[in-house]
């Protein structure tokens, strides 16, 4: 049987936070699809992300001020971007990667190792994280060695209460518009719950967003 890989009984907290502001960040930049240069964007959102990169003497807020410079707004986006193939398959390497150290939950870490592992030398976000010395080696070597650190622990534990007001707004402003649009009741109805469902997980658990480049 085949695992499906958005399916999130196996996720922790912060990975499903991951995922959905990974859709977020699909809608405040208009795009149609959620692409893996969005999930890093949104595990750079992450504490324990933020360890490992403190750990490999790497700023997270400088790739994420590339990836801003590279991934302009979209001029059509969708209210409910869905994964595209290179998305869905750093999701099935991220519980590959679980798999393979037999841990039953998958983390935001075996994410960023899976956008990594994704294959094709165009495949721009995985350069990026390279191009600032974030290798596949190196994330491996720093995830054990943060393994059982208080570091990890408390960026873990420590999902803070705040997060970052412009993708709460960027929700809201979705959930403003498809209001008043006139479609079929039970369609808006459908689409309306799926963003009521992003909006209380992002305000329940997510981390303080990366200041933005102007």
């Amino acid at each position: 049987m085949v695992e499906n890989p958005w399916t999130p009984d196996r996720f922790t907290a912060s990975y499903r936070t991951v995922l959905v502001c990974a859709r977020v960040e699909a809608q405040r930049l208009n795009h149609s699809e959620i692409g893996t240069e969005h999930i890093l964007m949104a595990l750079l959102r992450q504490p324990s992300i933020h360890a490992v990169f403190d750990e490999l003497c790497v700023n997270p807020y400088a790739v994420y001020s590339v990836l801003q410079e590279i991934y302009k707004p979209g001029k059509i986006g969708s209210l409910l971007p869905s994964p595209n193939r290179r998305a869905s398959q750093a999701v099935r390497l991220a519980i590959t990667e679980a798999n393979t150290i037999n841990r039953l939950e998958v983390e935001p870490t075996d994410l960023l190792i899976g956008v990594l592992r994704v294959p094709g030398q165009v495949h721009v976000p995985a350069r990026i994280l390279r191009d600032h010395g974030v290798t596949l080696e190196k994330v491996c070597f720093a995830v054990q060695a943060l393994k059982n650190s208080p570091q990890l622990s408390q960026a873990s534990e420590d999902l803070t209460k705040t997060w970052g007001k412009e993708m709460v707004e960027v929700a809201r402003r979705l959930r403003a518009i498809l209001n008043n649009l006139s479609i079929y009741e039970g369609a808006k109805e459908t689409l309306l719950r799926y963003i009521d469902k992003d909006l209380q997980n992002i305000e329940k658990n997510a981390p303080p967003a990366p200041p933005t480049t102007s």
